[in-house]
């Protein structure tokens, strides 16, 4: 996607702007990659939130938009499903990308450790692929599962830089 504004929000329990959106997709790359499990404090899920601060994000800006949403779907009270309808509203698509499994894995920490919650269990992580799923067909985009080997950014960019033309046609 050169040439295209690429932003990232990263997300816990709250979410923030990491790169707002500049024209430099290795910066935004050199950004992703530097991110590291604590970027945000607060602790739990909360897409509902990711999606918003992206969708705000992206409304200073012409042009197609999308979202690519990487989590494993689980969310602890942001309204993920809202937050997709209001995406859509603002011509937002989001494009999830599901990473996990329905069963659940642990969650790995530095060390060999594993993320425990205030009472000192486990923290288990499930796939939530019928949210993901519908956040994803509620604002045009599409859902993929992660699975080694698989390119579903190849199709996802494909698929944003048809979007980005069509709107172009429609604003000509």
């Amino acid at each position: 996607l050169r040439g295209e504004r690429i932003g990232v929000v990263a997300f816990a329990g709250d979410a923030q702007a990491v790169c707002p959106l500049p024209q430099d997709a290795d910066a935004a790359k050199q950004l992703l990659g530097a991110l590291e499990v604590g970027a945000v404090p607060k602790p739990g899920s909360a897409v509902g939130t990711a999606l918003r601060t992206a969708v705000a994000m992206l409304g200073r800006y012409p042009g197609g938009k999308a979202v690519i949403l990487l989590t494993d779907g689980e969310d602890h009270k942001s309204d993920p499903l809202g937050a997709a309808r209001e995406a859509a509203a603002a011509g937002v698509a989001v494009f999830a990308i599901g990473i996990g499994t329905p069963e659940g894995e642990p969650i790995p920490e530095a060390g060999g450790t594993y993320h425990k919650d205030a009472k000192g269990g486990t923290v288990v992580s499930r796939l939530d692929e019928s949210t993901l799923a519908q956040i994803a067909k509620e604002t045009g985009g599409a859902y993929y599962r992660t699975t080694p080997g698989s390119d579903e950014i190849s199709d996802i960019a494909k698929r944003v830089k048809a979007r980005a033309k069509l709107d172009e046609k429609l604003e000509d």
